[in-house]
């Protein structure tokens, strides 16, 4: 299943993501698939994952990176839009956590970033 990060932080390893329908998935570090020896997610990234659930509702877990064309991307986007979120407060959490993670890899400099729709 496609999803995008709403929020993630770091500092105590969860946050959620969003599907297609607007719900929201916990994700733990811990269901994060990567080979990086810090897992971590960034805001407005597109992942893909398998649906569970514990006593906290519902879990994503084997979560990865998406690959995703700008149209599903943009989808997803406004899905969040649609649901209330203010892209501008996560562009902002993107910044700072590119400014500290030395580890940053964003690629296209819109990789992560969105911009505002009307």
């Amino acid at each position: 299943m496609l999803g995008i990060v709403k929020w993630f932080k770091e500092d105590v390893g969860y946050g959620f993501i969003v599907d297609k329908t607007g719900k929201n998935w916990f994700v733990h570090y811990t269901g994060i698939l990567s080979e990086e020896k810090f897992k971590k997610l960034y805001p407005l990234q597109i992942v893909d994952f398998e649906q569970s659930s514990n006593e906290k509702g519902p879990t994503a877990i084997n979560v990865c990176k998406a690959d995703v064309s700008d149209d599903i991307r943009k989808e997803y986007i406004d899905i969040l839009v649609a649901n209330g979120y203010d892209i501008e407060v996560a562009n902002k959490r993107l910044e700072k956590v590119k400014k500290r993670d030395k580890f940053y890899k964003g690629g296209n400099k819109n990789e992560y970033t969105a911009e505002k729709t009307d």
